[in-house]
């Protein structure tokens, strides 16, 4: 089963359609999305990181978004 992504151009207009894989591999800009979660304690803001696993084939070992 095909995961494909819309490619875009920087201002977001549509492009064509890629397989998400070789997106990634190819460092083709497409549509996506980004959660953070981020709460107030102590009147300070904190925001929920993930570090990727090392293993991971896109931007192994960084921090980033929530999910």
């Amino acid at each position: 089963m095909r995961d494909d992504v819309i490619l875009v151009t920087k201002d977001d207009i549509p492009t064509g359609v890629c397989e998400k894989m070789h997106a990634h591999y190819q460092g083709f800009l497409h549509r996506a999305f980004s959660i953070f979660v981020h709460k107030m304690c102590d009147e300070r803001p904190h925001i929920l990181l993930q570090k990727r696993h090392c293993a991971k084939y896109h931007s192994p070992g960084m921090w980033t978004n929530t999910c």
